[in-house]
């Protein structure tokens, strides 16, 4: 079998990607997840080539909300992203106009009406997922944190509680059509933890949204770069919450927090608490997309009933 789907661009090229991120997209999106890929995506990817005088080179593997193309631009390599999504591909670009040249790689185009952004590309890409230090991963993510939430809180971007009803919406969702791993009673603590915490807000700064290791490059130049981000501004904690719980999938969930805490000067009990709204609402879709094994979801699970 095939772990490939084959995109035709024209009529003398075509393109393989991942069929992972097709599957993950066909999950997603429903029925016109295939005429986007089959039509719609070519079409746009015609029309970057042209304008910006782009040369396709392959598509990049991982990711569940867009196709990630590495490309050259007048010898230079870059990335393209194309999102199906408006609203996620609004988010992103808020978050790169935000950042880019300061915690992130710089921003070369985009277009609003085509949802896409051609982004400077760190070579090679290695992630903070890839460093087994603990503390030393923890002092790297701590301190590009501190950079991208020292720029204040911009009024423009969508608070945190859009983002993660969102979230909650799409986990339901796929509990609902018994795709989940998660339950409705689990959910619904989680539930009841990001009202509490979002009652209770800390301080307010512009996040990242979306502070996973695996969106976290080293750029021999610039050091630790963030990428993929979902801004938008509430709780301080809430970034650290993310990494607490996507730093080992759940099976340091706790003490990571607790490590965060100590660098950041925010509450582990809301860091914590966060991770374990993060932890829920990611792994029910993990698990639909086929993205995390018995493994990691019995970890996880177990994780966050402790902290319940």
């Amino acid at each position: 079998m095939k772990d490939t789907y084959e995109l035709k661009l024209n009529a003398s090229a075509q393109l393989s990607l991942p069929l992972g991120l097709v599957q993950t997209l066909r999950t997603r999106l429903g029925k016109p997840a295939d005429s986007w890929l089959r039509y719609r995506l070519p079409q746009i990817i015609g029309l970057c080539q042209s304008r910006w005088g782009l040369e396709v080179e392959e598509a990049i593997p991982g990711g569940a909300t867009a196709v990630v193309l590495a490309v050259r631009k007048a010898g230079m390599s870059a990335v393209l992203k194309v999102h199906p999504e408006r609203e996620l591909a609004e988010r992103e670009l808020h978050g790169w106009q935000l950042w880019a040249g300061k915690g992130m790689p710089s921003l070369l185009e985009h277009d609003v009406e085509l949802n896409v952004s051609l982004q400077e590309r760190v070579i090679p890409a290695r992630s903070l997922a890839e460093v087994g230090d603990r503390d030393i991963a923890a002092l790297a993510a701590t301190g590009l944190l501190a950079r991208l939430h020292s720029v204040g809180r911009p009024l423009n971007l969508p608070t945190l509680s859009t983002l993660i009803a969102r979230r909650f919406t799409g986990a339901q969702a796929l509990v609902k059509e018994g795709q989940a791993v998660v339950t409705s009673d689990l959910l619904s603590r989680a539930r009841e933890v990001a009202d509490r915490l979002l009652l209770e807000s800390g301080p307010d700064v512009a996040l990242h949204g979306d502070f996973f290791p695996d969106n976290i490059l080293f750029s021999q130049q610039r050091g630790w770069l963030a990428i993929d981000p979902q801004a938008c501004r509430g709780d301080a904690a809430f970034d650290a919450g993310t990494w607490s719980y996507a730093y080992g999938r759940g099976g340091q969930l706790r003490s990571n927090a607790e490590l965060f805490a100590q660098h950041l000067g925010v509450s582990s009990e809301r860091i914590s608490g966060w991770a374990l709204v993060v932890a829920v609402t990611n792994l029910a879709g993990r698990a639909a997309y086929g993205h995390a094994d018995q493994a990691e979801v019995a970890t996880t699970l177990a994780a966050c009933q402790e902290l319940l």
